[in-house]
């Protein structure tokens, strides 16, 4: 699923995934309304880390330790100070990633800044058929698929290169706000001049 869909699996399946855009959209307005978007490296960090970690102590590390999700799938008897510790963390990035930050943001912080898994996923980008195009010569400039984008993928760069960055999600969010029609589903090797809702039709189906 992973290579066909690419980073797609975090909008469209990923259950996890789906609190902190559940959250995302709670509020009507942002009180957030700038995160540096450098902080999606982090998630390539916790990636690497973690595969060193999980290879020279043969133990998953994330799930043991950064995992938020851990707060309300697997929560574990508080039974020493190594598991308070472990608790506490899950907790304080629980309620700050998943539900804090999305809610005065709008954007999709845990996904963005600490999943390793996104963070793996968004190389298979490149591998999947999938893609979004943005069409240059349609563009206006009015950001709005910047400010829509929850996954910091959409910049000014990606306008001039005509595609978001690794870490698009496909949520189709660009899609829909483009009041130009100039952000569309693609289907690599094809023609972008094609029917538009026909990939974005193959793609979800």
């Amino acid at each position: 699923a992973t290579l066909v869909l690419g980073r797609g699996w975090c909008s469209w399946i990923c259950f996890f995934g789906g609190w902190d855009d559940a959250c995302s959209r709670l509020r009507k307005k942002t009180f957030i309304k700038r995160i540096d978007r450098k902080w999606i490296y982090l998630s390539f960090a916790v990636l690497l880390a973690i595969v060193l970690l999980s290879a020279l102590t043969l133990s998953p590390e994330y799930c043991l330790w950064l995992c938020p999700f851990k707060a309300v799938s697997e929560f574990v008897e508080v039974s020493s100070v190594k598991v308070i510790i472990q608790t506490i963390m899950f907790s304080a990035l629980f309620l700050a990633l998943v539900i804090i930050l999305p809610l005065l943001s709008k954007k999709r912080t845990q996904c963005s800044f600490l999943c390793p898994f996104g963070a793996m996923q968004a190389f298979t980008n490149k591998i999947s058929p999938y893609d979004i195009h943005i069409d240059k010569d349609r563009c206006s400039g009015c950001n709005r698929c910047v400010k829509q984008c929850s996954t910091f993928s959409m910049t000014e760069e990606s306008k001039e290169t005509g595609r978001p960055a690794m870490t698009c999600v496909k949520c189709g969010k660009c899609v829909d706000n483009c009041p130009k029609q100039a952000v569309s589903y693609h289907i690599k090797g094809t023609s972008f001049h094609l029917r538009k809702n026909l990939a974005r039709i193959i793609y979800v189906y």
